[in-house]
This record gives structure tokens, C-alpha cells and sequence, in this order.
């Protein structure tokens, strides 16, 4: 699967993700759901858009609230696990 500026892998398990990743994702939302981010390893950043930028270090996590434009920054190799409805489009609305 191929997500601009990420590079890294992805593996989908029913409603959860989890990836190994490092790069900018670009700007995006969701409009029906929240979005859940877990750190295993590394460093994430999510930039949000009108409000301060959101750092997680490893057994830290963060919830979008659905409607929020965002964009997930990683400077360093990182393992996250993301919680999100089952055929919910990675990309945004």
C-alpha cells in the first residue's frame, strides 16, 4: 500500500492498523470518525490544523476527533498502531 511521504510498512487487522514508518503524510480528515494513534517505538507527530502539534513518544496516544485536518509527521523510524472503523479510507474523505 502507498502513502505520500510515508515510506514503511502497513498491515491491517479488522479495525486496527499498525505500521512501521518514517516521512510527512499529507493533510487530510475524517468527517464520520475519530482517529486513534498508539506509539510502540519511535517518535510521531500530528500537526493539526488550528491548534498545537501533538508529540508521542513510545506508550503514548492521541485521538483526532473526526472533522480535524491533520497530517502525521514521523522524523525517525517509528511503530504505531492506529485504531479506526473497518474500510475506513487510510487517505481521509
Amino acid at each position: 500500500m502507498e502513502y505520500p511521504g510515508l515510506q514503511g510498512d502497513r498491515h491491517r487487522a479488522g479495525s486496527s492498523t499498525w505500521s512501521v514508518m518514517q516521512g510527512e503524510f499529507h493533510w487530510y480528515k475524517h468527517d464520520e470518525q475519530d482517529e486513534f494513534f498508539f506509539v510502540l517505538d519511535g517518535l510521531f507527530r500530528i500537526e493539526l490544523n488550528g491548534a498545537d502539534t501533538v508529540e508521542l513518544g513510545p506508550r503514548q496516544a492521541f485521538t483526532v476527533p473526526a472533522k480535524m485536518l491533520h497530517r502525521p509527521v514521523v522524523p525517525v523510524r517509528s511503530a504505531v498502531l492506529m485504531i479506526e472503523k473497518a474500510g475506513v479510507v487510510a487517505t481521509g474523505d
